[in-house]
């Protein structure tokens, strides 16, 4: 199985990986570029937070939606699925540690 996915989603880098990670970890909640930001162990700027959820936005893995002046983002059904094909991509299928 494959996916077409922006080639920003598919380039590796250690705050992409803890964020897919971080969204994998509880597929179920809502992010903010804040809250995912200060939750991360990676040393990984706001910035380039809101890229990464902006662009898997785009790429329809994760759902925006309006909260008062910023964006919520939450895993679309199929997007959990799609992160884990990546990760996979990523780690030829030896689980994706990051610290």
């Amino acid at each position: 199985m494959s996916y077409r996915l922006s080639p920003l989603t598919l380039r590796r880098t250690p705050a992409r990986l803890a964020i897919y990670q971080k969204l994998l970890a509880d597929p179920s909640a809502t992010w903010t570029v804040a809250d995912t930001a200060a939750e991360l162990t990676v040393n990984s700027s706001v910035e380039t937070v809101r890229a990464t959820l902006y662009v898997l936005a785009e790429d329809g893995i994760l759902r925006a939606r309006p909260h008062g002046q910023c964006l919520e983002f939450v895993l679309r059904s199929d997007g959990a699925a799609r992160l884990r094909w990546i990760l996979n991509q990523w780690t030829n299928g030896a689980p994706a540690i990051c610290a």
